[in-house]
């Protein structure tokens, strides 16, 4: 009977641990994400401590773009004006976030969340080139997606940037948000991700030759080695569309090949069945 109580003893008190092992989320302007334990929400600092730590640490409130409480909360920091009761993420805006009129008919490609999956690095020279191509895409079709207009990449990047959502913070942007701040009805939002293989195979080959040895030629054996290096890249592609807050697409592809470029090729071949594509 004993160990009975016992073991429930054991199983409560994963429970409980399991329960208040939830963390809060600090999300940096730099893209960095810290998960702690929030103790102090200052004018001009956050108070925290890292997880099973009782160190305490601090960051400044110019540093931070949003904390996401363990409860569910959230609060914006860095805006034109600071609200005191932050909102659930509900899909309710930041009455304080720079919005446009939203334009009917309007198409904003965003910025590619190109990742390394080997390094969790977000490579954004790859999440630029995506997006021109995407939008170049269209831009070469533009009876295959009439009536929509397509909205300048340097105009949907400065509206992300002027709000403070860098490439890492898209997911965590409500659409409804991405909408008004883009000021367009149609939204592209896509993700590239990676791993890069590299195999290397030695090559060698022999031969024979003379060689001279004083007065007399000999018959010698020569060989010679090499190394070839073969890397292959293996995609995952995700495309997601919307019109207004409504997912009208949103598909998963990896490209049949794996060169450097295949995720073009299954890029395209996901635009080319979007809805707003019109194909003969």
């Amino acid at each position: 009977m004993k160990s009975i109580f016992y073991i429930l003893a054991i199983l409560f008190s994963v429970s409980a641990f399991g329960q208040n092992n939830k963390t809060d989320k600090i999300y940096l302007n730099n893209g960095t994400e810290l998960e702690v334990n929030i103790t102090k929400v200052g004018v001009d600092a956050v108070e925290f401590t890292y997880p099973r730590e009782t160190l305490k640490n601090e960051e400044k409130t110019s540093n931070i773009r949003t904390i996401v409480f363990s409860s569910g909360r959230i609060q914006q920091f860095n805006t034109a004006t600071q609200i005191d009761s932050p909102q659930p993420l509900t899909g309710k805006t930041n009455a304080a976030a720079a919005y446009q009129p939203v334009k009917p008919n309007e198409l904003a490609i965003l910025p590619v969340a190109f990742y390394d999956k080997a390094t969790g690095n977000l490579w954004e020279d790859q999440s630029k080139m995506a997006q021109n191509r995407i939008y170049d895409f269209f831009e070469d079709n533009p009876a295959r997606i009439a009536p929509l207009q397509m909205q300048d990449t340097r105009n949907t990047n400065a509206f992300l940037r002027k709000n403070n959502i860098g490439y890492a913070e898209l997911d965590e942007t409500p659409v409804e948000e991405l909408e008004k701040i883009l000021g367009a009805e149609y939204l592209v939002l896509s993700k590239v991700s990676f791993e890069m293989k590299t195999q290397a195979t030695m090559n060698q080959s022999t031969y024979k030759g003379t060689e001279n040895k004083g007065n007399k030629q000999t018959g010698t054996t020569y060989s010679s080695s090499t190394v070839n290096e073969n890397k292959s890249y293996d995609y995952v592609v995700v495309l997601e569309v919307y019109k207004g807050t409504q997912k009208i697409y949103n598909e998963t592809r990896r490209p049949m090949l794996n060169t450097q470029d295949s995720w073009k090729d299954a890029m395209e071949y996901m635009l080319k069945r979007t809805p707003i594509y019109k194909r003969k």
